[in-house]
């Protein structure tokens, strides 16, 4: 097994850009295979030329050095395609959930004002929509009809100036937890040196086959698993929108090596009947982010995976923390400071008070970030920049503790921590105890108001397949794991919680839900249980 620097070794220095990148790579083995999508796949040399043709279409287009170019549809090809060829031309990718409504579309369309607008055929109506309301009116390109056919078009003009390390490569829009859309930029630069990391943090080889099953308009897809893939000279493979019961007969069809998961998608598969499962597949390492101590054992023990890996990461700073590869697993823990192949680390972590002091080790507090794969800012607008910034520290918004000198767990979003009876609770220790319970299968704890000031606590649940939940024996349940200040006053039985494209609960829906604070179980109405 090559070493991760040895991986890298193997092909010629670059220009830290994403051409520069995809050169060096192409050079060292045109012909072997990078993109496989369905029954559709690329080689390193053909997938080249396919970008050099879309970079000249979309420049026929109007598109110059920075435009954006934005893009409606579920993860195809010609979304890879579509960021290279941009990058090519030293514009930015600006890639949508193809889920979202036409009421979330729109204000980022309009705010983005891309001068093209890739789609995806079933969604021209949408792309409409969204393309008469901004400033300007954008080209829209239908994949397969408008934007496809690479083979048959011109390559780009090699006399397009290329881009530099820090010309800005993406707008990556998240709400995250707050629901606010921020567009995150990030360099060219982030993106090559984040996949040459994730080379380090998985030890990747220049023939896995890595299964891309996480959206792309999410980082991991892109800069961990893309980036990964082409750091390494490997093969990503495209395999869809996640599927609880395609994925063991993916896995094996696609001889798939590595894959890159969310804690909700490893707790799924752990929960499923073990019919679907498939053995015979040759998935070798995960990087889950979190993956518990119970779903490892069934990765480990009855699925086969030899290597799980936590880390932590975000849009803002990507590829920050990780297990070590090789070490014994730290079940629970976000790992060390991410270290590139060269030996470098790729950043610095302070972990501090309310009052911005550093807390002694054993004790949480608000993660700060200092790293050269930081976003360039968000996206038009200079002042959110600066606030999310302290002396040079990214300000996460996530609490964490640092568990032994280096090595870091997470504890909760400071947006989750819930304020009742003078103490601070996080909602995921709510999550994990309402977890225990045999009935349960997920839990969401949000703060509510309270008529004394401070913060109620409503937990929504939803029962595991063939099960039921009574609220007041869940309580009961609870009550033997919790303190008093802990205990949930409202206990929601419902059929589903509502997650985001990237598998986080939303809790601010379901804290914003009057509904559910009204058909929940008030445990302390006159009457209530005790």
């Amino acid at each position: 097994m090559l070493r991760p620097i040895e991986t890298l070794s193997r092909y010629a220095s670059h220009d830290a850009t994403m051409p520069g990148l995809l050169e060096s790579r192409r050079k060292a083995g045109p012909d072997r295979p990078f993109l496989v999508d369905g029954a559709r796949s690329w080689t390193y040399g053909r997938f080249a030329a396919d970008v050099a043709a879309a970079a000249r279409l979309l420049a026929d287009r109007g598109v110059v050095a920075g435009d954006r170019v934005a893009l409606l549809a579920p993860t195809v090809a010609e979304t890879v395609i579509a960021f290279f060829a941009a990058a090519r031309l030293g514009a930015m990718f600006v890639p949508l959930n193809a889920e979202l409504k036409r009421e979330e579309a729109r204000p980022i369309v309009a705010r983005a004002r891309p001068r093209v607008l890739i789609h995806a055929a079933e969604l021209e109506g949408l792309a409409r929509d969204c393309a008469g309301d901004g400033a300007t009116t954008p080209t829209l390109l239908a994949i397969g009809r408008d934007f496809g056919g690479f083979d048959r078009l011109p390559a780009l003009d090699a006399a397009v100036p290329p881009p530099r390390p820090e010309t800005t490569c993406i707008v990556l829009f998240t709400s995250g937890t707050t629901g606010t859309p921020k567009g995150v930029m990030q360099a060219q630069r982030t993106f090559v040196v984040a996949g040459e990391g994730f080379v380090e943090r998985q030890w990747l080889q220049p023939d896995d086959r890595m299964l891309c099953i996480l959206p792309m308009f999410h980082v991991n897809a892109l800069f961990y698993s893309l980036g990964g893939a082409l750091a390494a000279g490997a093969t990503l493979v495209l395999g869809g929108k996640f599927s609880a019961s395609r994925f063991w007969p993916l896995a094996r069809e696609s001889a798939a090596t590595q894959v890159n998961m969310l804690g909700s998608i490893g707790k799924i598969l752990s929960l499923r009947p073990r019919g679907e499962y498939v053995p015979g597949h040759r998935l070798d390492r995960v990087y889950c982010v979190p993956m518990p101590g119970d779903v490892q054992r069934v990765f480990r023990e009855e699925f086969g995976v030899r290597w799980i890996a936590e880390g932590y990461g975000m849009s803002e700073v990507p590829g920050i923390l990780a297990q070590p590869y090789g070490e014994p697993p730290a079940v629970g823990t976000m790992g060390r400071v991410c270290r590139h192949p060269d030996g470098r680390a790729l950043g610095r972590i302070r972990v501090v008070d309310e009052a911005g002091r550093d807390v002694p080790v054993g004790e949480p507090g608000t993660l700060l970030v200092k790293t050269e794969l930081a976003m360039q800012g968000y996206f038009e607008e200079p002042e959110r920049t600066a606030a999310s910034l302290n002396d040079g520290f990214f300000i996460t918004g996530d609490r964490v503790r640092e568990v032994a000198p280096g090595t870091y767990a997470f504890v909760a979003r400071d947006k989750d921590m819930i304020r009742r009876r003078g103490e601070n609770i996080a909602a995921v220790e709510i999550d994990q105890a309402a977890l225990g319970h045999p009935d349960v299968g997920e839990a969401a704890a949000v703060a509510v108001p309270s008529e004394l000031g401070e913060d109620d606590i409503l937990l929504a649940v939803v029962p595991r397949a063939g099960c039921r939940v009574d609220a007041t024996a869940l309580r009961a349940f609870l009550a033997t794991r919790l303190t008093a200040a802990k205990l949930p006053r409202f206990v929601a039985v419902v059929d589903a919680v509502p997650y985001g494209p990237t598998q986080r609960v939303l809790r601010f829906k379901l804290a914003a839900d009057a509904a559910l604070r009204a058909a929940a179980v008030d445990f302390e109405a006159p009457g209530a249980p005790r």
